[in-house]
């Protein structure tokens, strides 16, 4: 998956703006996972359709299974709200006390800090493709260099 140009734009402005608001966040993330639209996790088909009884939730033509954004990426089944977890992955590259800066600056509790932290490691240590896109794109962004086709997750792959 390469990092594309997503109508919101890739500055900073952007990212400080997911990381406040909801809605923001979800179209970030849908535009980093989905450039072309929804996809389903399961047989990576296009031909879904929007549930409406159920709010970010689609349903696959193909295989027929129900869907949402975070199936199948390291949000999947948590409780946090999208841009919390925007700011715990921003946190994660600056932070030497991650749990602590959780706790402080995000506002957690300590068991969901602690929870959080652990999941983001683990996921970091098994090199999840999502993880490593928000990574390169916060520090892409905190430093304003602008991105090479090597530095985009996936490059060459396809």
């Amino acid at each position: 998956m390469l990092f594309h140009s997503t109508g919101l734009g890739l500055d900073r402005a952007t990212l400080e703006r997911a990381c406040e608001d909801e809605d923001v966040a979800r179209n970030f993330l849908e535009a980093i996972l989905w450039p072309d639209g929804p996809v389903c996790p399961r047989c990576r088909t296009l031909e879904v359709r929007i549930v409406r009884t159920q709010a970010g939730s689609w349903r696959c033509r193909t295989c027929q299974k129900y869907f949402k954004l975070t199936t199948g990426t390291l949000f999947e089944g948590t409780h946090l709200k999208l841009h919390r977890w925007l700011q715990s992955v921003m946190l994660m590259g600056t932070s030497e006390t991650l749990v602590t800066d959780l706790m402080r600056k995000v506002g957690m509790m300590p068991k969901t800090a602690v929870a959080i932290a652990r999941k983001l490691r683990s996921a970091e240590v098994a090199g999840d493709t999502l993880l490593i896109q928000l990574r390169l794109l916060s520090e892409h962004v905190k430093t304003a260099t602008p991105l090479r086709a090597s530095d985009q997750c996936g490059a060459g792959d396809e």
